[in-house]
Formats: structure tokens, C-alpha cells, sequence
């Protein structure tokens, strides 16, 4: 394909220099050229006066498609390349309100739909067109669009632009309000003009001020009322119905984009829900995300689990992940010992074995006499057999030594086994979920985000988390809590009775659902992300984490360590004695019999 430079012959000098200045203030602009009965023109480049390409494109049936079908093209100079990106400035070309609506709803419906670029409207049907700029602007304004501008010439000849600003009567000094006495029932939406011969001769060092054509209008709302929707629950979201204004919403989720609001100078109507926002069997929105869509209110206050797959216009600025809490399970001091493993009592047979076939050797003694000093090694009794030679006395203190050592080290983990906890987690891993069986309960939106089937199969909605947690203090072992860790943190911990898992069943961002096209969202993401990149999002979860408390059962308290969890180890260690003092006296018998065996010897010896 040739370069092709095309003069449009609707548009005058002044125009072409106004546009080709303004629109292009990024390099990677994208326009979108829409002329009415025009569907036979080609999709081409054209440049304005500088002769700068910036790429038109014309909306016929060869381009239309629906907004999900994310492929477009663009022109350059050798071939027709896939062009991702919406369009930055849409230039219509239009002579009637019915034309102009059809052009807007071919927009829209189309890939380059983006409601935040930048709108020129050129009126060419006949002179004194300007008396329809209310009426354009108006249209405009029902497609939630903000950087508008409606170009037209007046009775005296003269090109003028009109904008609007739907939020106050407030525009930059260039720009002269329009009284609209009855044209419109909202006090806020104003009407504003200039002449383009105004805006030429204004610029500064050659160069026009574009920002006060396209001025930032969200920026401060002055006391408009936007209406918000939120779900009101008595634990994890504080809404105070006495206070007045934003002094109502004290949670962090409230405060967060009570704070965007308040700043950017506007007031709220909220209206409350029992249940979330969510998307039913048969993929209907359901309760609060149906309010959002149908443009009932303009964002849902409560902070939500980034949906990727939701068309709707959200950013993360807080991560955040789903965690499993379950019951953890009881287990006895036998089945503590189980858990040591095998392994373990095998090496100690062996060393045991080893030990005392050694004091065999060492002491010139039978296996059965060197088993029992053994005991009375381990035991810390003392005993009178001595080996005769210094190499043997050698070997036979670097044993006790490792016997003193090996036998504490033994003790230690016997006691560390009977004063630890008596309950041990159940569900710690995405394995050890699947083989609980257990029955997950969650709040119904949290089902949206679970991929994993075996998973949603078991997953059953609440109306709060609360509940399910009321379940667990009740002792139901049978089910499991699923939700995020930091509302988690309201109904409980980590602890004795509870066991939080290491597993991230989600993992996500969290965020505002914002109502699709609508004109403040790019000031509230932007706000948003200023708090975030300060660290004040952070600052607010820590300090919630701090002041808030954990709920436990009336009857359930965290046992303390004591004497008395100790019996198992003194009972093992008293029988140990009392069987020590046995040998000992049997030893003592053995002894003075071969004694007095050994003096009868003597005695018949000498007869």
C-alpha cells in the first residue's frame, strides 16, 4: 500500500491546524476518522497541514465487530497490521442529532471504543449550526464522555468550539459560559464557548494550549452527588449510620475510597445489600453487580477480589489472597510418637545394641550384665565394676558421655512431644484438601474465583464468613472456611483450635467495581494508585490488623502448659527407677551369694 495524503475538504486551515496540533500530543495516537454517508471511503493515512501521518480509520461493514473481538487494523505504508489498541481521538463529521447517534453507537460497539479519548464534532450541514450545540453536547454526555468538542460556524461566519462540564459551572479563562435558562433540568451541567480564531491567537510561543481545550473535569466535582452501593456487614465493614458525610465509613475499605471521593470534592448516596455482587448458574448478575450494570449506581464500595474475566474497568491496588480455615485434629501421645517415624526407633535399637555390646567388651561381662549397666548408664546410677586397663577406663567414659548426651536428647523430644499441642493440621496444601473431603463454606462471590472443580463441587455460599466460623467453634470438624486472609483475621487465627492454611487457594488483587464507561474512573484509579504507591493502603490494613479482635468460643480457652500435661514422661521415669532399685538389689543378692559361694569353696578347698 502507497502513502496517501488526503486533504478533507469539510474541515477548514484553522481546524486542520487546531486538530493537527492537539490531537497529536502522544506520538502513538490513534484517530478514528467518521464521516457520515461515507461508507465507500478507504481505510487510508492522512495527514493535516504538517503533513503528519496519524491514522484514520473508517467505520464500514468490512470493520464492524463487536467490543470482545480485540483485532483491528492499521494502515502504514507496505502492509494492513493488527493494531490492538482503542483510539485516542474519534473526529465525526456529522449534520443532525440522528446521525450523530448512529455514528456514536457504531463507535461504540466497535474495537476502538475508549470513552476517555478525545471527541471532535464537525458540524458541515449549513451556516448558524452552532444553536445545536446544546443538543450535540447533551447526546455526548449520554455516552459518558468528557473531553468533547463540538466545532461549527455561527451567523457571522465564524468557527466556534463548545464543551461542557456536566459537574460545575467551571472552565479555563479561554472559555465563556453559555446561559442555558431552561434547556436543562441539572443546575451543574454548563455550557461553554470560544471562537478557534480565539484559541490560535492564545497560544504561547507558537504552540496552542490544547490542555485548555480538553481541561480536566473530574478533578473537582463540587458537592456532586454520585450514588454507590455497598454490602453492610456488622464485623468486617464499620459503617456508622449516626456520623454524617464520609465520617460514616470506618473500615479500611470504606476509607479508602471514601478518602478518593471526598478529595475529589463530591458526595454520596449509598444504597445497602444483604449479599454480594455475583454471577448466577446461568450467568446472570445477581444483587449489587446487577445495580452496577445497569447503571443504578456508579461503584460498589466494598472491596472486592480482582475478576479478570468481568468487563468492567478495575485496576489492583492491593494483593491479596483466599486461605482455607479448618478445625485442627486431635491426636493422642501414641499417635505423636507414630509421626516421629520408623527410622528413628530402628537407630535407636541399633545404637542401643551397639552400646551395649561395647560394655560387653569393655567390661569382660556377659550381654545380659552389660544391658544392665547400660540401664544404669542411661538411668544415671552408679556402679562398681571397673575395667582393669587404662585403654578400656578411656572408652568406657567417652560412652557414658554419649549416653548422658543421647539420653537427653531422648528426653527432650518425649517431653517436647507431651507438652506440645494436641491438635495438628488437617488441611495445609491444595493435596491435602482434596483428600479432607471436607465441605468448603464462603460467600457466594468467592465461588467465581475457584478453578479448581474438585474444589467447586464442594463449595457451598453463606451469607457471611461469620457463620461458617460459628460452625467450626461448634466442633464440625466435616467442613471447611474459605476466604481472604485479612477478613479472616476478624473470626480468628491461627491457634489451638484453628489452623489457617499455608495454601493460597487464590491469588489476586483487590479492587473497586466501577460502573463500565464511567467518566471518573480514570481520577479514581489514579488517585487509588497515588495512595497505594504512598504506602497509605498498606498503613490502613496494618492498623485494622492491629485494633481488630479475634473471636473465640464462650467455652474454649487455650490451654496452658503444665506439670500435669507432663504425667506420661514422670510415670516413664519413676518406673524406670523403681526397676533401677530392682536390678540394683538383685545385683546386690547376686553378688553376696557368689560370695559366700565362692568362701564355701574355699573352706572345702582347705579340708
Amino acid at each position: 500500500m502507497w502513502h496517501v495524503i488526503i486533504k478533507i475538504s469539510e474541515l477548514t486551515d484553522s481546524k486542520e491546524k487546531l486538530l493537527d496540533t492537539c490531537v497529536r500530543k502522544i506520538w502513538d495516537n490513534n484517530v478514528l476518522l467518521v464521516v457520515e454517508n461515507a461508507d465507500h471511503c478507504p481505510t487510508s493515512k492522512c495527514s493535516f497541514s504538517r503533513h503528519i501521518p496519524i491514522h484514520l480509520f473508517q467505520i464500514n461493514a468490512n470493520f464492524d465487530s463487536r467490543r470482545g473481538f480485540r483485532e483491528s487494523y492499521l494502515s502504514n505504508e507496505t502492509q494492513i497490521a493488527k493494531y490492538h489498541k482503542p483510539t485516542t481521538c474519534a473526529l465525526i463529521i456529522a449534520s443532525n442529532i440522528t446521525e450523530f447517534t448512529k455514528l456514536m453507537l457504531k463507535i461504540k460497539n466497535s474495537i476502538w471504543w475508549q470513552n476517555e479519548a478525545y471527541f471532535v464534532i464537525v458540524n458541515i450541514d449549513y451556516l448558524d449550526t452552532c444553536q445545536l450545540a446544546y443538543a450535540f453536547l447533551k447526546q455526548a454526555w449520554k455516552f459518558n464522555i468528557l473531553s468533547v468538542l463540538y466545532i461549527c460556524k455561527n451567523a457571522n461566519d465564524q468557527e466556534v468550539a463548545y464543551t461542557f462540564n456536566p459537574y460545575a459551572e467551571v472552565a479555563p479563562k479561554l472559555w465563556t459560559k453559555i446561559d442555558l435558562h431552561s434547556k436543562t433540568s441539572d443546575s451543574n451541567w454548563s455550557l461553554f464557548q470560544l471562537t478557534v480564531d480565539t484559541i490560535l491567537t492564545s497560544s504561547k510561543h507558537g504552540r496552542l494550549e490544547c490542555n485548555n481545550l480538553f481541561f480536566d473535569k473530574s478533578k473537582n466535582l463540587h458537592g456532586t452527588n454520585l450514588k454507590v452501593a455497598l454490602k453492610r456487614t456488622s464485623i468486617t465493614n464499620h459503617y456508622n449510620s449516626t456520623m454524617s458525610g464520609y465520617k460514616r465509613f470506618t473500615s479500611p475499605g470504606f476509607s479508602l475510597i471514601a478518602s478518593v471521593l471526598h478529595r475529589m470534592n463530591a458526595t454520596v448516596t449509598v444504597k445497602f445489600s444483604d449479599t454480594h455482587g455475583f454471577i448466577s448458574p446461568f450467568g446472570e448478575p445477581q444483587s449489587l453487580l446487577n445495580d452496577l450494570i445497569s447503571g443504578t449506581v456508579l461503584l460498589i464500595m466494598n472491596i472486592r477480589f480482582l475478576r479478570h474475566y468481568w468487563n468492567f474497568q478495575v485496576h489492583s491496588f492491593h494483593a491479596e489472597t483466599v486461605a482455607i480455615v479448618s478445625l485442627k485434629k486431635q491426636i493422642t501421645l501414641f499417635e505423636k510418637l507414630g509421626n516421629v517415624g520408623l527410622n528413628f526407633f530402628i537407630y535407636l535399637f541399633i545404637s542401643s545394641l551397639a552400646f551395649t555390646v561395647s560394655l560387653k567388651y569393655i567390661l569382660e561381662q556377659s550381654i545380659s550384665l552389660a544391658a544392665l549397666n547400660y540401664l544404669r548408664i542411661c538411668l544415671g546410677i552408679s556402679y562398681a565394676t571397673v575395667p582393669r586397663h587404662a585403654v578400656k577406663r578411656i572408652l568406657l567414659i567417652l560412652l557414658i558421655i554419649f549416653a548422658f548426651v543421647f539420653n537427653s536428647c531422648l528426653l527432650s523430644l518425649l517431653t517436647a512431644l507431651e507438652s506440645s499441642s494436641n491438635r495438628v493440621p488437617v488441611i495445609d496444601s491444595y493435596e491435602d484438601l482434596i483428600k479432607s473431603n471436607s465441605v468448603i463454606y464462603g460467600v457466594d462471590s468467592l465461588k467465581e474465583l475457584i478453578w479448581q472443580k474438585d474444589v467447586r463441587d464442594r463449595f457451598r455460599a453463606v451469607k457471611e464468613t461469620g457463620n461458617c466460623f460459628d460452625r467450626l467453634l461448634k466442633g464440625d470438624s466435616s467442613i471447611a472456611c474459605a476466604g481472604s486472609r485479612f477478613h479472616i483475621g476478624y473470626f480468628g487465627s491461627e491457634s489451638e483450635l484453628f489452623h489457617v492454611s499455608k495454601l493460597n487457594l487464590v491469588n489476586s488483587g483487590h479492587s473497586y467495581l466501577i460502573a463500565e464507561d464511567s467518566p471518573l474512573f480514570s481520577k479514581i484509579q489514579w488517585l487509588l494508585l497515588k495512595m497505594s504507591e504512598g504506602g497509605f493502603v498498606d498503613l490502613m490494613f496494618t492498623r485494622e490488623a492491629c485494633y481488630r479482635h479475634f473471636r473465640y468460643s464462650e467455652n474454649y480457652t487455650v490451654e496452658s502448659v503444665g506439670l500435669e500435661n507432663l504425667h506420661h514422661v514422670f510415670t516413664i521415669l519413676i518406673g524406670c527407677w523403681v526397676f533401677a532399685i530392682l536390678v540394683l538389689c538383685l545385683e546386690i543378692v547376686v553378688f553376696k551369694l557368689k560370695f559366700l559361694s565362692s568362701n564355701a569353696n574355699g573352706v572345702d578347698s582347705h579340708i
